[in-house]
């Protein structure tokens, strides 16, 4: 026993049938020899490591590739330089962030080590490296090398050469394709015209900028709100056409590179006159997206360059277990330091204090996507844009949209799902456990309630931080040693992490919330990585059935209508009462044909409320009807085959007893139903307001626990 307890060291090689110089991935598996108990799928593909063979194609070239920095684009996750090469081969870029990035002069392995390469097929063609996996908005040292296919890579002062300060953005460009190359000019003698030429994805506009490279390596490469405030602009109407660029009669020396960016546009703002009287900018919300707690927001600009901010706020009205945190920054927006905000009195100021904030460059305007997030589930909130014209410095001179103009952009929505029950719920052990009563919007029958020891998932959640080892972002099995580099997209650590997955999170979010030996100032959680398992699929509370969700209460149909009766005493109904079997086998009769279900003369319950008033006669009557757990499609069912038949064939059918004709016919007079009124249809319970554990007595140990809604349409509790 001991013995099968040491950890084992192997080597194993792997010889003949590999191409030379290509990238490997390599699989592991054991097997107990006695027992023949061996690795599972999962374990293995969690040995996954990438490897390069050794050698080349063409052992008997020397030849040294000399590369050169063209240019490139950003996106919100990715970097793209687009390199020239001498020889074919393949290119390697890697990305470092500046606390981790190598220092001083970079080597052909630093350069290369996270695999991000493209194939160079012609030579002096230049192409697009794509450096993925990075954090949006954040700065990155970029370094390139090739490779020949005789193995020998570019000299060092190549690679030093395309080392750049780089930003990825907020948002992704419409573009997936870029190349750019420098030609001898057709004008002019001794000079270059530099092309890009660029493949969009959407209809829209690019913005290019032409920088010597000197200034980008002093500098850096210029951020896209650079690009569109300085570059030139091109029109893309239609897709299947490279947009081409070309700047004539540049200087062979220094080198120049080219930067590009794309958005989407329908071009809608060129025509649009609706804000030629107005002195500032305006916004307006263009179209809006529900969740249980979050709302996104689009926000159209009819001018640029301007700033807009969003803010959220919520109705008083509406218990809430806390005040909504500070909303976290939104996805697809540029964070700009706050404006001077005075004292904060008028809407205006308080507009400006909105960590909402999105930079639009373009003269014409644009559209500024905003995610208002974390939400109260069920609220009612006010949504206010406002935008202003851009300043470097920003002040309270500037010039924006006034009181009037603010109010007018006036957005009242309600977040989906169940209001917050300040007083929660009581269940004594040993009896059967059920919640009722839950009030909300958008409750069916599809949600779900899930009892839990720790929070909800969406408080303890990752909060995208990144540590100086590009780790931790998001959840990860990676190992936290310093000497383990994070895996390549697509791949799998080299090293993992033997708690499991892992991701940073905000101080107390998550009850095994921990320092994190290597950055102190940050906090790390493995439940967090837990709670992104579909609900119910961890380990409830101890006693709770069906890993603690709760099922719905089965709900209830109520029919509620009146019978009519002209020319009658209602007196005379005191003699109905031994016709009431009658009555009712016939409303049995009616209700099965107009529902096309089997219900029994014992399912349905009849309640009657009648009236006095002489020669009218109303006979207020309830029918309950049972229905199965599809209680939203039983409600469709009774509207759609009761609402517009009853008020006929019911009478028919009803009337037609001779039975109960001859309960309110006599020889002096003629009794007959007038009508019967549209009938109210209704659930009780209402789908989504009832939940219970079981029919069976709960035996759980007593004490206060997480109740979690999860919407139907995800896979996750999504709030608490």
């Amino acid at each position: 026993k001991e013995l099968s307890e040491q950890v084992v060291e192997h080597y194993q090689e792997i010889a003949g049938m590999l191409v030379p110089g290509a990238i490997y991935y390599a699989f592991c598996k054991t097997r107990d020899f006695y027992t023949g108990i061996h690795s599972t799928l999962k374990q293995i593909s969690d040995t996954k490591f990438a490897e390069r063979a050794a050698g080349s194609m063409d052992g008997g070239s020397l030849n040294k590739p000399r590369i050169t920095l063209m240019g490139g684009y950003v996106g919100r996750n990715m970097i793209v330089p687009v390199i020239k090469s001498t020889l074919s081969g393949q290119v390697f870029c890697s990305a470092y962030t500046v606390a981790v990035a190598p220092s001083g002069v970079w080597s052909a392995t630093e350069a290369s080590a996270q695999n991000m390469y493209s194939l160079v097929v012609i030579e002096n063609q230049s192409v697009a490296v794509e450096i993925t996996g990075l954090l949006p908005s954040t700065e990155y040292q970029v370094a390139c090398v090739a490779e020949g296919d005789g193995g020998a890579s570019s000299p060092s002062e190549d690679i030093q050469g395309t080392l750049r300060l780089w930003q990825t953005d907020r948002v992704d460009p419409t573009i997936s394709s870029m190349v750019v190359r420098a030609v001898d000019s057709a004008l002019y003698e001794d000079m270059y015209d530099y092309e890009a030429f660029i493949q969009a994805t959407e209809i829209g506009y690019i913005w290019c900028i032409v920088v010597p490279d000197n200034t980008s390596t002093a500098l850096g490469v210029p951020p896209v709100t650079n690009i569109t405030r300085d570059g030139d602009r091109m029109k893309v109407e239609d897709l299947r056409e490279l947009a081409e660029a070309v700047w004539e009669g540049i200087s062979t020396s220094p080198n120049y590179e080219v930067y590009c960016t794309a958005e989407e546009n329908d071009f809608s703002n060129e025509t649009d006159d609706d804000s030629l009287g107005s002195s500032f900018p305006l916004c307006t919300f263009l179209k809006y997206e529900v969740s249980p707690d979050r709302v996104d927001l689009w926000v159209e600009v009819d001018r640029g360059a301007s700033f807009v901010y969003v803010q959220a706020y919520k109705w008083a009205d509406n218990p809430v277990d806390r005040a909504p945190t500070t909303p976290v920054f939104p996805t697809g927006s540029e964070f700009l330091s706050a404006p001077v905000t005075g004292d904060g009195a008028d809407l205006q100021e308080m507009l400006w204090s909105s960590p909402y904030k999105y930079a639009i460059m373009s003269t014409g305007g644009g559209v500024a996507t905003f995610s208002m997030a974390p939400l109260a589930t069920g609220s009612w909130y006010d949504f206010y844009c406002y935008a202003e014209d851009y300043v470097e410095a920003p002040s309270t001179a500037h010039d924006g949209m006034d009181i009037e103009a603010i109010e007018d952009t006036l957005l009242t929505l309600q977040t989906s799902g169940p209001i917050f029950e300040e007083g929660g719920w009581l269940c004594v052990a040993g009896r059967p456990c059920n919640i009722t009563g839950l009030t909300g919007e958008g409750l069916t029958e599809n949600d779900r309630v899930l009892v839990r020891t720790d929070a909800c998932p969406g408080i303890c959640e990752c909060n995208g931080t990144e540590d100086g080892a590009r780790k931790g972002s998001s959840c990860s099995t990676v190992s936290r040693d310093a000497n383990v580099l994070v895996p390549a997209a697509g791949e799998v650590p080299d090293k993992t992490d033997p708690n499991g997955a892992w991701c940073y999170v905000d101080d107390g979010a998550c009850s095994d919330g921990q320092l994190s030996k290597l950055y102190p100032n940050l906090v790390l959680s493995y439940k967090a990585c837990l709670y992104d398992d579909a609900a119910g699929s961890t380990a409830p509370p101890e006693g709770f059935p069906d890993n603690g969700v709760a099922t719905q209460t089965t709900p209830q149909a109520t029919v509620e209508f009146t019978l009519h009766w002209r020319d009658l005493d209602c007196e005379r109904l005191v003699g109905w009462a031994a016709y009431v079997n009658e009555f009712e086998s016939r409303m049995w009769l009616a209700l099965n044909t107009a529902l096309s279900d089997d219900y029994q003369k014992k399912d349905l319950t009849y309640e009657y409320i009648v009236g006095t008033k002489i020669d009218e006669c109303f006979v207020d009557v309830f029918v309950t009807v049972p229905s199965d757990a599809t209680a939203t499609d039983a409600q469709t069912t009774l509207r759609k085959g009761i609402a517009d038949w009853l008020t006929g064939e019911l009478v028919m059918r009803v009337t037609s007893s001779a039975l109960i004709k001859n309960c309110f016919t006599g020889e002096d007079h003629t009794v007959t139903l007038k009508n019967i009124s549209d009938p109210v249809i209704a659930l009780e319970p209402v789908p989504g307001t009832g939940f219970m554990w079981g029919s069976d007595p709960l035996l759980a140990p007593g004490a206060a626990y997480h109740l979690c809604y999860c919407n139907g349409t995800e896979t996750s509790c999504e709030t608490e």
